[in-house]
C-alpha cells in the first residue's frame, strides 16, 4: 500500500477522520525521497480489531489496541518549519510545540533534520482539558 501524498500538512490533517484529528498526540517531520514524510501519532484506544475476528459470536473481546500512527507524504516546496507554522495558525491540532532534532542524535538516526511536534500544548490546562476529551 502506498503511503498518501498531499500538497502541505494542513491537506494532510484535514483529510483524516475527525477522530483521528481529535486525537493526534504529535506528530513528526523529515526528509524523505519525494517531499516530507510525516509521522501523525494518534493517542485513540479502541477494542483490538485483530481480536474480535477470533472471539466467538456473543462473546466479547477484552483486548484493546492503541491506534496505528499514519504516515502521508508532503510536498517539500514548503520548509516543515514553515508548513508546522501555518498548520498552528489553523488551530486544528491546537497549541503546537516543535522543535528540530539535528542529525545523528537520539531520537534522529538520519543525515538530515527531524521536527517532532507536539498537539495541543499551549498550557498545561490546554494538555489536560484535551486529554479529558479524548477519554
Amino acid at each position: 500500500m502506498s503511503t498518501p501524498r498531499y500538497r502541505n500538512l494542513i491537506e494532510a490533517v484535514r483529510d483524516l477522520d475527525e477522530i483521528i484529528i481529535r486525537t493526534i498526540s504529535g506528530f513528526s517531520v523529515e526528509a524523505a525521497e519525494e517531499g516530507y514524510l510525516a509521522v501523525f501519532k494518534v493517542a485513540f484506544f479502541g477494542p483490538d480489531l485483530e481480536a474480535l475476528e477470533n472471539v466467538a459470536a456473543g462473546e466479547r473481546a477484552a483486548t484493546i489496541a492503541n491506534y496505528p500512527d499514519v504516515s502521508v507524504i508532503v510536498d517539500d516546496a514548503v520548509w516543515p518549519q514553515d508548513q508546522i507554522d501555518e498548520l498552528q495558525a489553523t488551530g486544528i491540532l491546537g497549541e503546537l510545540y516543535a522543535r528540530q532534532i539535528s542529525p545523528y542524535v537520539r531520537g534522529n538516526d538520519t543525515d538530515m533534520s527531524k521536527w517532532l511536534v507536539t498537539t495541543h500544548c499551549g498550557s498545561q490546562a490546554e494538555r489536560i482539558t484535551w486529554l479529558k476529551s479524548i477519554r
